[in-house]
């Protein structure tokens, strides 16, 4: 058997074997410790305004980040910074960067299963019915991890927000 033999049945092994907890439990925890996608930014006092940034998806998107002391770790991992995008109010997505750590790609894949790789994005990907969770190295020498956790939820209701303006417009002709 050649190399790339081998390395195609142990993947195919992984996949049948299901290794870890799997996707639904990704839908369960919807977010980054107690920081919960499609909640109110006003829960949470740990968190702190940044700026109003530009957002293809949500107009008017705000950005909030971690007060200094708060979300410092997970397990022994430092976190770098938390920053979380709002669209009324209500979070669409949770970026956490962290030291670079083979441990928590470890944590994930326990927690959630094995992530895929997507080459677009050269990163793990998990996707679940209302999110998904992204985990790549970033930083112009890699130094750093980064994991995004995005609002499924929050796309499909602004779709829907979109459809009604339309609808809006048109009845009034």
């Amino acid at each position: 058997m050649n190399y790339k033999n081998l390395i195609l049945c142990g993947l195919l092994i992984t996949a049948l074997t299901g290794k870890g907890q799997s996707v639904e439990e990704l839908d369960k925890r919807n977010g980054f410790k107690d920081i919960k996608l499609n909640s109110e930014i006003t829960q949470y006092d740990e968190l702190e305004f940044k700026k109003k940034i530009k957002d293809e998806v949500f107009p008017d998107a705000k950005l909030y980040v971690n007060k200094k002391g708060s979300y410092t770790t997970i397990g022994n991992i430092p976190v770098i910074g938390v920053e979380v995008s709002t669209y009324k109010d209500r979070i669409f997505q949770i970026r956490v960067e962290t030291d670079k750590n083979t441990n928590l790609y470890k944590g994930l894949a326990t927690a959630f299963g094995e992530g895929s790789w997507s080459l677009r994005k050269k990163a793990y990907v998990w996707s679940a019915e209302n999110l998904s969770l992204v985990f790549r190295s970033v930083g112009k020498n890699k130094e750093s991890l980064e994991l995004i956790y995005y609002s499924y939820v929050m796309v499909r209701e602004r779709k829907e927000e979109k459809k009604e303006y339309v609808r809006e417009v048109s009845d009034d002709f």
